[in-house]
């Protein structure tokens, strides 16, 4: 069985023309983005394969990907599709998660400043002063650990 199928893009680009062959306990994979057309296994291939819901997929790709699904089913291949599609979004949203506490730990707790000899150093702040002119280095340095 042969799928082909229109995805979208991270970055919003146009869309990646995604392939699907399953023949003989053999899958074949092509996507013309730029991973893809060095031959390696891509993000998309692996979406479509795991049936990522969240993938951009138009109906007529979701009916497809959903017969492709039936022609792998109960394969070790479409166990491992789906658990890399999960693990992938578990990484997207644990890093979205990170990124919002850096940015709130920046704006609230640290002052990052430079040393005589260029080094940056950073400095925790336990309750950030309403201006940090009237902080020195001896004040916060004591509770940096």
């Amino acid at each position: 069985m042969e799928v082909r199928i229109l995805m979208s893009s991270d970055s919003g680009h146009q869309p990646y023309c995604v392939s699907l062959e399953f023949e003989d306990s053999l899958v074949r994979c092509n996507c013309d983005c730029p991973d893809g057309i060095v031959g390696r296994l891509c993000k998309h291939a692996l979406r479509a394969m795991g049936n990522n819901k969240e993938a951009g997929f138009d109906s007529s790709s979701r009916t497809r990907i959903e017969e492709f699904q039936q022609s792998i089913q109960g394969t070790q291949l479409q166990t491992l599709a789906r658990e890399w599609v999960e693990l992938e979004q578990t990484a997207q949203t644990t890093k979205k998660r990170a990124d919002l506490i850096r940015r709130e730990i920046k704006a609230s707790h640290v002052r990052i400043g430079r040393s005589g000899t260029g080094r940056q150093s950073i400095y925790v702040v336990p309750h950030p002063p309403e201006s940090t002119k009237d902080i020195s280095v001896e004040d916060v340095s004591e509770d940096f650990p």
